[in-house]
């Protein structure tokens, strides 16, 4: 049984580079199994040195941003994905905002649930200030 060690870049590329040569010289074998069409090559980090080095490795392409990662998506020819969460990579700000009253209104078809008011109120959020990443790396 094979060590449960991590490899290093180098070793993983060298590992890359023998399952390349090996589908070139077997044209016939099966390509690895891809799943479903959201199945992608993930690069996932914790790390913001790690997050702004693989980005810039690959150059550009596109990004999106959810609730709790910054998602960069390479110009490459497979499908590829680098996350970075922004809890880990991103600098926490602490945001008090206003809320506006809010009336809602009555559900008549369930009569437990009359208009209501919700009272204007501060409300405290955390967002978070990210450095740009991607900037430099969005295709044009």
């Amino acid at each position: 049984m094979k060590s449960e060690k991590k490899l290093t870049n180098y070793e993983y590329a060298a590992a890359l580079r023998a399952l390349a040569l090996l589908l070139e010289q077997n044209p016939d074998m099966v390509q690895p199994w891809e799943g479903s069409e959201n199945s992608d090559l993930l690069f996932m980090t914790h790390d913001r040195d790690e997050f702004a080095a693989t980005v810039a490795a690959f150059g550009t392409g596109a990004k999106d941003v959810n609730d709790n990662c910054l998602v960069f998506i390479p110009e490459f020819p497979l499908r590829i994905k680098v996350f970075g969460f922004k809890s880990a990579i991103c600098e926490p700000v602490t945001v008090t905002r206003m809320v506006p009253e809010t009336v809602v209104p009555a559900r008549p078809a369930i009569p437990e649930q009359p208009e209501h008011v919700i009272p204007a109120h501060e409300e405290t959020v955390t967002e978070y200030v990210c450095a740009p990443f991607l900037a430099h790396a969005e295709a044009q």
